[in-house]
This record gives structure tokens, C-alpha cells and sequence, in this order.
């Protein structure tokens, strides 16, 4: 799902490969889910240029949709705009792309989301001033765990199709990481749970 309006888009820098392998180690390095996640965010925004960006899990069993690692964006309202409790003057992102890319599980990769036939009639895209926006899904097992969400509301056309690739391929290693970290809690809760009934 990508929308070009500018085909000048930023080039992509030579160190792709690098920092992927770079973001992998440091996803396998702990099982301290949020400290791994809050370095990755970070790095990734670093890599692309990205203004602002989080990473959002998902919880389907209990109907809880969080942010996991935030930077440059409030919290709590990041928090009221995906609950759609806050008016669309204050929404933080666009709903709008964060549901899309849940409902879908495809990325969004959009030069000028003001101008994007997608999202250009959002109150939210305009008043927010979102422009260079790139979003995937973080899958596992054929299901949501939540996305990477980055956008530049200054530049048009930052992200680059090889962004996208990168992104793309940290997010299949988030995922495992994502998974592997909740199977340790549960067995670690599990074994507590035994060692207390003895």
C-alpha cells in the first residue's frame, strides 16, 4: 500500500544491512521486552530520519491496544486518540493508519499523507500535519501483535521503499522477540504459581 506522490523520495542510507543486523542482536540480546523495544524505537528513528515514532502492542484476549515505546510523542495522548476519547483537534497520529495497517496487516508507506487520496479527508492527517508516514505490522502466526508506527510531519517523501524493506524485516524480528519474551513471562508466572502451592 504505498502512495508516491514525490518520486524524489529520500535515498536510502548505505548502512542497511548494518543496522539490521545491528537491531536483530540487540532484539535477541535481553528478554526485558520493554527495554529491548525502547532502544530498538529508537535506533529505527535514528536509521530513517523519522521525526516521531512508537511501537504499539496489541492484547486481542483482553482488548488492549498500548504504547510499548514512544518518542517525541505524548503518551497520554497518543493513549486517547487510539480510544478515540480525544477531539480530532488534539488527535497525536491518525487512527485512521494505525486501524488500517491492524485491520489489514499490510504496511502504509505514504510520501504526503495530507495529499494521499488514502488519508488526505482525515481531520486528524491535517490537523496533525502528517506528512512523510511509514507503518507496519508486527505479525506473528498470522496475527496482530501490534505495528511500528514513524512519520516526519515537516518533510514530504523521506521514507524510501527500502525503508520500508528494513522496517519491514526488523518487525518479523520484533515479532519473535515479541513472542518469545511473552512465552518467558508465562512459564516464569507459571513456575511461580507451582513453587507458591508447594
Amino acid at each position: 500500500m504505498r502512495y508516491n506522490k514525490n518520486q524524489n523520495s529520500a535515498e536510502p542510507t548505505p548502512n542497511y544491512v548494518e543496522t539490521l543486523l545491528r537491531l536483530g542482536h540487540l532484539l535477541n540480546s535481553s528478554l526485558d521486552l520493554h527495554h529491548v523495544l525502547e532502544t530498538a524505537i529508537e535506533q529505527v528513528i535514528g536509521f530513517v530520519g523519522a521525526e516521531r515514532g512508537f511501537i504499539l502492542l496489541v492484547n486481542k484476549r483482553e482488548g488492549k491496544i498500548w504504547g510499548e515505546a514512544l518518542r517525541n510523542i505524548d503518551k497520554h495522548a497518543l493513549e486517547a486518540t487510539l480510544k478515540g476519547t480525544s477531539t480530532a483537534n488534539k488527535a497525536e497520529i491518525s487512527r485512521g493508519i494505525v486501524e488500517e495497517v491492524l485491520k489489514n496487516l499490510k504496511p502504509v508507506l505514504s510520501h504526503n499523507a495530507m495529499e494521499d487520496p488514502r488519508f488526505s479527508d482525515r481531520a486528524s492527517v491535517q490537523l496533525s500535519h502528517l506528512r512523510s508516514v511509514l507503518c507496519v505490522p508486527l505479525i506473528a502466526q498470522g496475527k496482530s501483535l501490534g505495528i511500528i508506527y514513524l512519520d516526519n510531519r515537516v518533510r514530504s517523501g523521506l521514507f524510501s521503499e527500502q525503508h520500508l524493506s528494513m522496517l519491514s524485516a526488523f518487525a518479523n524480528q520484533a515479532s519473535v522477540a515479541i513472542e518469545n519474551a511473552r512465552l518467558y513471562e508465562n512459564l516464569r508466572h507459571s513456575l511461580e504459581e507451582k513453587l507458591s502451592l508447594q
